[in-house]
């Protein structure tokens, strides 16, 4: 058995775990945004003076799943905000490092009397030990930062289910008060009656059209002089464009 391609999969297992949980956390974000619209549509759109029995369901509900809804946005955090730099995954060091390793461990070897192959040899050891450390150290610190995110991510995810199932059950009294609350209808009464005097109308319909004949002839008498003709357009405006700037576009 190859103890550091065996380590070495632990290792890359806990990377890959770390991405696929980054990616994991847009689902429940995504669903806790609907979950909240939902939420505002049924707030705004319930009457909230029916009858009482479906007043205190649908409050309930929406007070429980609401309830959910938070907490599954704590989880959530908890879950995200472990990415800080208390809590920060561990890598292998860099591999001009640790090249810079093996070849001053082959040094320290031959400084006490070994020949080229045997210090080869001992630093390859060396490194391959030192492969092996890492990789322990490294991905049983990962695995518990993973296990922990993902753990939390899960509590998020069961909260949103249960927020769900109660906005839907909240969805049977909202119908019911949608189906029974009454419109008011505005009424209109007429309290003026409209009396139309006839000889009156007739006599403004004279003195209308003989005003209207006497502005005619005098119009006729009198012609105005034509209006003046309206003014020649302006010349475009020269473009000022400094040293090194892009020149506007030219308005549309």
């Amino acid at each position: 058995m190859d103890r550091l391609e065996t380590y070495k999969v632990f290792y890359e297992k806990e990377l890959e775990r770390k991405s696929q949980l980054n990616n994991d956390l847009s689902i429940p974000i995504g669903l806790i945004s609907l979950l909240a619209t939902g939420i505002f549509y049924y707030l705004t759109n319930f009457s909230f003076t029916g009858e009482k029995i479906i007043f205190y369901i649908f409050s309930f509900l929406l007070l429980l799943g609401a309830f959910c809804l938070i907490k599954s946005i704590y989880y959530l955090l908890k879950s995200y905000l472990l990415m800080t730099k208390s809590v920060e995954y561990d890598f292998l060091a860099y591999p001009n490092e640790i090249e810079k390793y093996y070849k001053e461990y082959k040094e320290y070897c031959k400084g006490l009397g070994l020949t080229e192959d045997e210090a080869s040899k001992k630093a390859e050891d060396e490194l391959e030990n030192y492969f092996i450390a890492a990789y322990i150290r490294t991905s049983t610190k990962n695995m518990s930062i993973n296990d922990l995110r993902s753990t939390n991510l899960y509590r998020s995810k069961k909260q949103i289910l249960f927020s769900l199932i109660i906005l839907l059950l909240a969805f049977i009294p909202y119908m019911y008060d949608n189906f029974t609350k009454k419109e008011k209808i505005p009424k209109v009464e007429i309290s003026n009656k409209l009396t139309l005097n006839c000889d009156s109308c007739l006599n403004n319909l004279k003195i209308k059209q003989m005003a209207a004949l006497s502005n005619d002839t005098t119009s006729q008498s009198n012609p105005q002089p034509p209006p003046p003709p309206p003014p020649p357009p302006p010349p475009p405006e020269d473009r000022h464009v400094k040293e090194g700037v892009n020149p506007t576009k030219p308005k549309s």
